[in-house]
């Protein structure tokens, strides 16, 4: 919980460009990055963060904590499609972002215990 925390904080501080040095390395040596993955046969996809602007961003967690507030109203708009629970290491999910479909990413949107943050696509390619 410790890591996910500081994790938290560095997503925070670097949004407001006031990263400590290390910052982009820490989020990128994060361990436990949790994403819902809506899975329908053989097919497996990210799923996207609510956006009012019909913009397509990556929802992504930094703990189980986090994301437990955003599988309720995933699963209930993915359904019949199952979603499932995947942890990723920030080295893997950074540089599996840069090749997605999306406009961006949002960290922790799920209403949970620490406030959501959200990135543009290019900071896929700065953390990886």
């Amino acid at each position: 919980m410790a890591a996910a925390i500081e994790v938290e904080q560095a997503l925070t501080a670097l949004r407001q460009g006031s990263a400590p040095e290390g910052a982009l390395k820490l989020v990128r040596n994060y361990a436990s990055y949790w994403v819902a993955v809506g899975v329908h046969g053989q097919s497996m996809r990210l799923m996207l963060a609510p956006d009012e602007k019909g913009r397509k961003l990556a929802a992504i967690f930094t703990s189980e904590d986090t994301i437990a507030g955003f599988l309720p109203q995933v699963r209930a708009a993915a359904a019949p499609e199952q979603v499932v629970e995947r942890i990723f290491s920030g080295e893997d999910l950074f540089s599996s972002l840069v090749t997605m479909p999306i406009d961006g990413m949002v960290f922790n949107c799920g209403g949970g215990p620490v406030d959501p943050v959200a990135f543009a696509k290019g900071f896929a390619q700065i953390v990886s």
